[in-house]
Order: C-alpha cells, then sequence, then structure tokens
C-alpha cells in the first residue's frame, strides 16, 4: 500500500511539474530570438519553481504532522502521504534546480563568449 500511495504522488506531483516546466519552455521559446536573455530567464525562473517546491514540501510535511497528533491509526497514514509527498516535491525541485543551473552556465558562457569575442 505504501509503494502504491508513494507511485500515487509522485505521479500527480510529476504531472503538476511537467505542466510548470512546459510554461518555462514557452517563456523561453518566447526569447528565442535573444538566446542568451532566454537562458537566464529560465534558469531563474527554474530557480524560482525550484524554491516554491522545496517550501510547499516543508509546508506540506508540517501540516500532515500537526494532523497526524490529532489522530492515532489515520495520523499515522496521514503522516506517511506527508513525507511521501515531501520526497517527491523535493526530488522534482533537485531536477528543476540541474536545469536551473545548465540554463544559468551555458547563458554565462555566452556572456563571456561575446565579451572575449565581440561580434564585428
Amino acid at each position: 500500500m505504501s509503494e502504491r500511495m508513494e507511485g500515487t504522488v509522485a505521479a500527480s506531483v510529476g504531472r503538476g511539474c511537467a505542466f510548470t516546466a512546459l510554461a518555462l519552455g514557452a517563456v523561453v521559446n518566447a526569447l528565442h530570438a535573444t538566446p542568451i536573455l532566454a537562458l537566464k530567464a529560465g534558469g531563474l525562473l527554474a530557480l524560482i519553481v525550484t524554491f516554491a517546491l522545496l517550501l510547499l514540501g516543508t509546508r506540506v510535511e508540517r501540516a500532515s504532522q500537526a494532523k497526524a497528533r490529532g489522530r492515532s491509526a489515520a495520523g499515522s497514514a496521514e503522516a506517511g502521504a506527508g513525507s511521501a509527498r515531501r520526497r517527491a516535491f523535493q526530488v522534482y525541485a533537485s531536477w528543476f534546480a540541474v536545469g536551473a543551473a545548465a540554463c544559468l552556465a551555458v547563458a554565462l558562457a555566452g556572456e563571456i563568449n561575446l565579451i572575449l569575442y565581440p561580434p564585428l
């Protein structure tokens, strides 16, 4: 039952994160005329999503622990669900953090390239 619950939680959090990534991709695609600006915007937005996911993970776990204190048998299941949600939020936050780091690193390399070799 626990693995099934974790799978369901991971799938629902993943679905929400996929729509968020789609929106970020649309923003970056809209700025395709200026690639360095697009990468910077994508990286910063991915960082914002990372921090939001981490904040949601801590809030969800605290709320489920507060509900678990009031009940005994059902409370432990609620605490387990909150812990599974926190782990899912952390996993997807780490993916967004890696994407943000990659975007910002490529944008920095592009800026350095333009400084060292200005266009003619």
